[in-house]
This record gives structure tokens, sequence and C-alpha cells, in this order.
């Protein structure tokens, strides 16, 4: 198994019938969800700091039995 597969089944989202390239559906014309993310990469003596704000809308994707689904856009 994957990580991802371990990661989606860990979350209850895999096993779903769907087939995975149905179409995914945004409602972008509803008020978007501010999110934000932080996160440090360390590779030997070297750290990276990643800090982002991101705008996530209220979407539907048929390959996951999840109600609640949010795409999110980030601007680099």
């Amino acid at each position: 198994m994957d990580g991802v597969s371990q990661l989606l089944g860990g979350l209850g989202l895999s096993n779903n019938s769907a087939p995975s390239n149905a179409p995914i559906t945004v409602q972008r014309n509803a008020p978007a969800y501010t999110g934000t993310f932080s996160g440090k990469e360390t590779s030997g003596s070297e750290t990276k700091s990643l800090d982002a704000k991101f705008a996530c809308y209220p979407a539907h994707d048929p390959a996951f039995d999840q109600t609640d689904a949010f795409v999110c856009y980030a601007a680099q």
C-alpha cells in the first residue's frame, strides 16, 4: 500500500467505488474559508521554512465518501 493510500485509509476516505477520474465540483461562488500552513524541512544542517495562507472553497469529490470536502488555492 503506498503512502497516499495509507493516509486516505487512515482517514476513512478510501475504498469508494466512484471512478478516480470523476470530476470534482468546486463552489467558487461560496464565501472562502481562509487556511494557513506553517512548516519546516531540515536537510542536513539546512532548515527551510514555509508559511502560507490560502483560500478554501466547498467542493464535492465523488472519489471520497466524505460530505465536507474543500479545494484550496495558494499563491506563490
